[in-house]
């Protein structure tokens, strides 16, 4: 479809361009554990369709060394369109789920309930173990433990069809060993099983929504190809297939090699049955290993080809003003959820070259989000939805299933960390900060579904109208299909205002992020300032 050339010019009096956030953001927690996880993303947020949002993150508001140290728990009403735990003090919001200290967790939906299931590790009596925690009913908040075996860390979760619990976990003793266990009846552990030896937490769980299927997943950095594996059960975790390799994706070209990074392989099966990876890949050049530029992939075992392009970001490491951190490329820890309608939405955290935290040298970090209407063959034009300002927004999750009204669903959820100063407390990188844990509701009609490679062929017959008015939004192409109809939406998806060919008086709406939107596409994002 041809596309409309926009231009909207503001005079800029208080706020930038990048000031505000996309949609509503509800602030649900806090915590000054500011390193979140060490390897890929984890399922941190999911949707139970009857009830509400689990959500789960790794909580304290002490100094080191985090005695309080916890997985905190809050849980979104679909009833009465409210969080379960808000306080005041947001530090304060959402409810402890262990007794004991606990970290690195992560929370499925049981299918059959809709209750949170979360499993974390305690360290106790000179041990440490997973545990396995379910609720006694959707947002309740009273939970039934389950003790794992002695000498595991970093377990996570995933829970399919049947509503088993699949965890994956790392030996303590050597850090090596990669281990799977499933809790079929409660609470009976199977004996752990050896999927591989790593060396470092970059493993990561699904099952399948709609079979018996589960795949655990891991990567090994020896060499820059074949470095992403996984083991699949079609039994619900009885037998396993031996290790499958995926080779990266060209992203480069040249003599440029690629390699996986340890924080980005995310496994997901969708509700048609289909395994889907998303990845973060960056580049090897003379047996450098580079974490800028980067680029985030979509896999998917029925598309041709497999590998298509979410997004690429960065510059020339030399045009960076600050460093990245710790536990992260330029773009990491994407996610992946979808709709009933089979649509596919990845949220990531993307670094921004120019904003620097003064206190440590390092840049901060925004939240994107993409979405595909073909199984992620391709994808549309990636959305910011946070601003650059002086928080680094990090960790995110986005929703499993997405929420709302209608059959197919209309609001995307991402969840994360917003990091007050860039750079982790716990590792001696900065002072320590009250961090909020926010979710925030993206309305879909924000997202552009319209694909990489049909965006790249589309010819552009507009010529943009290169007047500055204040508070004018001025609509001109040549020539101009009268037939087309844009309208104007707020950052909560709701119109605004119908626009037409030249000029738009838009004096009267409030400062803050619009955008323009024409049929089912978002053609510009647009910011009115006072």
């Amino acid at each position: 479809m041809r596309r409309l050339a926009l231009l909207m010019i503001v005079m800029v009096l208080g706020l930038g361009a990048n000031s505000l956030y996309v949609g509503r953001v509800d602030t649900i927690g806090g915590t000054t554990y500011d390193w979140q996880l060490q390897g890929p993303a984890k399922r941190t947020l999911a949707n139970a369709p009857e009830y509400g949002l689990h959500t789960v993150w790794m909580y304290s508001a002490t100094e080191y060394p985090f005695s309080d140290r916890n997985i905190r728990y809050n849980f979104y009403n679909y009833l009465t369109r409210t969080w379960h735990w808000i306080e005041p003090d947001f530090i304060s919001s959402g409810i402890n789920v262990f007794t004991e200290r606990a970290g690195f967790g992560n929370v499925q939906t049981d299918p059959n309930s809709g209750r949170a299931v979360i499993v974390a590790h305690i360290s106790s009596g000179g041990s440490i173990r997973p545990v396995l925690v379910r609720d006694y009913e959707p947002g309740a908040g009273i939970f039934e433990f389950c003790l794992g075996p002695v000498g595991y860390l970093w377990p996570v979760l995933a829970v399919g069809e049947t509503g088993w619990a699949h965890i994956a976990m790392m030996e303590d003793a050597t850090r090596n060993g990669i281990f799977y266990s499933r809790v079929v009846v409660w609470c009976r552990w199977d004996d752990p099983m050896l999927m591989s030896y790593s060396g470092d937490p970059s493993f990561n769980i699904a099952a399948s929504p709609a079979s018996n299927k589960v795949i655990v997943s891991w990567v090994k950095i020896a060499t820059p190809v074949d470095s992403l594996y996984y083991r699949l059960s079609t039994d619900g975790g009885a037998s396993w297939s031996d290790p499958i390799a995926l080779e990266p994706p060209p992203a480069y070209g040249g003599d440029t090699l690629t390699l996986f990074s340890l924080f980005g392989p995310f496994p997901y099966f969708d509700r048609n049955d289909q395994l889907h990876f998303v990845a973060d890949i960056i580049p090897v050049i003379n047996d450098t290993m580079y974490l800028v530029p980067a680029g985030i992939w979509h896999w998917c075992e029925t598309n041709n080809p497999q590998w298509s392009l979410v997004r690429r970001a960065g510059c020339a490491p030399e045009n960076l003003r600050g460093a990245l951190g710790h536990n992260a490329s330029y773009v990491s820890h994407p996610s992946i959820g979808e709709d009933n309608n089979g649509k596919l939405y990845v949220a990531w955290e993307e670094f921004d070259s120019s904003n620097v935290e003064p206190l440590t040298g390092l840049l901060r970090s925004n939240i994107w989000l993409a979405a595909s209407n073909d199984n992620g063959q391709t994808w549309g034009e990636a959305l910011q939805l946070t601003p650059s300002n002086t928080v680094s927004h990090r960790f995110p999750c986005v929703v499993d299933l997405i929420i709302g009204g209608g059959a197919n669903g209309d609001t995307v959820v991402v969840m994360y960390l917003m990091d007050s100063i860039a750079g982790f407390y716990v590792l001696d990188q900065g002072p320590m900060s009250y961090n909020p844990i926010v979710c925030q509701f993206v309305p879909v009609s924000l997202l552009g579904m319209v694909g990489i490679k049909e965006a790249s062929s589309v010819k552009r017959q507009g010529a943009i109208c290169a007047t500055v008015i204040s508070k004018v939004i001025c609509l001109q192409s040549q020539p101009f299909n009268r037939s087309e109809r844009f309208v104007l939406l707020d950052a909560l998806g709701r119109r605004v205002l119908d626009l037409k060919p030249g000029a738009n008086d838009v004096r009267h709406l409030a400062p803050g992020v619009y955008f323009i939107q024409t049929g089912s596409s978002i053609e510009r994002r647009v910011v009115i300032t006072r």
